[in-house]
């Protein structure tokens, strides 16, 4: 072999070992989620979380009555106004969290959270679901996605925001309104005042009071329904 050959080769090799080097490394620095029993990367969930929010307006897609052979799948629901107190209180945050967005699903009052779960996982193929809590008309409230991970509810604000939902927001003629039930005003409440207790300077926002947004969403002025808890609640950011 000649020595400009050599060479060739021996930069070739070099060449590939440093590859190899920085794949493996940028692998590590990539902390993996499973969320949708789905692995991912940490920079996939930013991305994703970063250019997608719920929409205005949800018609979802019908589906097969419940059978003894494939029975309705259903989210857990608890009715335990204590139990999200403890929720919230006792979860692990160290995101910097700086915004509760308040949403509505932008559904009929009578759709499920596991309904809206697959229409997030298999109509618009998320890797996050768009909430943190849900609340159902029916009452009570479903724990959906850790505090402490994103979800997609406001475009460029989730990294350093809780996004609730109340189920509801659309009339029977498909109409954005005001659904909300006593219980799932209730719960709310208790909501914007345990994350008050933990971050004091947080900003509670309807999710048409983010900058850029054209949307009904949560269909009430926030600031209104829940003016007792000024100054951290606003109509616009």
């Amino acid at each position: 072999m000649t020595p400009v050959v050599s060479m060739r080769v021996s930069k070739n090799i070099l060449y590939y070992i440093w590859n190899f080097i920085v794949k493996l490394f940028s692998k590590k620095k990539q902390k993996p989620y499973v969320t949708f029993d789905e692995v991912v990367t940490e920079r996939e969930i930013l991305e994703e979380a970063e250019k997608n929010e719920d929409e205005d307006v949800v018609i979802l897609p019908e589906v097969p009555e419940p059978t003894e052979e494939a029975p309705e799948e259903q989210a857990p629901v608890s009715q335990e106004e204590e139990q999200l107190r403890k929720l919230i209180q006792e979860a692990v945050i160290t995101r910097n969290i700086k915004y509760l967005a308040v949403h509505c699903t932008g559904t009929f009052t009578n759709a499920t959270v596991s309904g809206i779960l697959n229409y997030w996982r298999n109509t618009m193929r998320w890797r996050n679901p768009g909430y943190h809590l849900m609340f159902p008309y029916g009452g009570g409230f479903t724990y959906i996605h850790d505090f402490n991970l994103l979800s997609n509810g406001v475009a460029d604000f989730n990294s350093n925001s809780i996004n609730i939902s109340t189920i509801g927001g659309l009339d029977a003629d498909r109409r954005t309104v005001d659904t909300m039930t006593e219980n799932q005003n209730r719960l709310v409440e208790i909501t914007i005042e345990e994350f008050i207790k933990r971050f004091p300077e947080i900003i509670i926002l309807g999710h048409r009071g983010f900058p850029n947004v054209q949307k009904a969403c949560p269909c009430y002025d926030v600031d209104v329904k829940y003016a007792q808890f000024a100054p951290n609640v606003k109509r616009k950011l």
